[in-house]
């Protein structure tokens, strides 16, 4: 699992980044849908999370299995 912070979220398309510095480019993708399971739709710049990465299909990194976790 990596972890990282949300960077950038816009709530009116349902998607954002979060940057964790071992990924290629830095930041993730991810997408309303992969929040939806953790209750948690409309995230804030900071907020933390621990996910997985696959790769969309697109072939860029999208995260997946998130789920929150404590800002340090």
């Amino acid at each position: 699992m990596k972890i990282g912070k949300v960077v950038f979220w816009n709530s009116e398309r349902g998607f954002g980044f979060i940057a964790v510095d071992d990924v290629k480019a830095n930041n993730v993708f991810v997408h309303v849908r992969a929040l939806r399971e953790t209750g948690h739709v409309d995230p804030k710049i900071g907020d933390a999370f621990t996910f997985e990465v696959r790769a969309a299909r697109d072939g860029k990194p999208e995260a997946c299995n998130l789920h929150r976790a404590a800002t340090p």
